[in-house]
């Protein structure tokens, strides 16, 4: 799969990228679940390619890599960056 297939699954999700000769880096607007090649990866919140191996992130920890050759199938799903939750004032 090629870089520019992968971009086109992520456009609406990046908040900033930085992109060099060396490496190119997607930094996500929230965190989403991301599927390779049939196996799901939870609550994704940076992408980058460097040496034609895709690297994803949660949290500034590298979870998983792979040559962009061997990616078949790629989806991006789900959008976790909406807080759920109510804080209340005590009496």
């Amino acid at each position: 799969m090629l870089m520019d297939d992968i971009e086109h699954f992520l456009d609406g999700c990046i908040y900033f990228s930085i992109k060099n000769i060396q490496m190119k880096s997607y930094i996500l607007k929230g965190f989403y679940d991301v599927s390779i090649n049939k196996t799901v990866y939870l609550k994704i919140n940076m992408l980058s390619i460097k040496n034609e191996n895709l690297h994803i992130y949660r949290i500034s920890s590298q979870i998983f890599s792979i040559s962009m050759d061997n990616i078949k199938e790629f989806w991006i799903k789900w959008d976790y960056r909406k807080p759920d939750f109510r804080i209340q004032a005590r009496n």
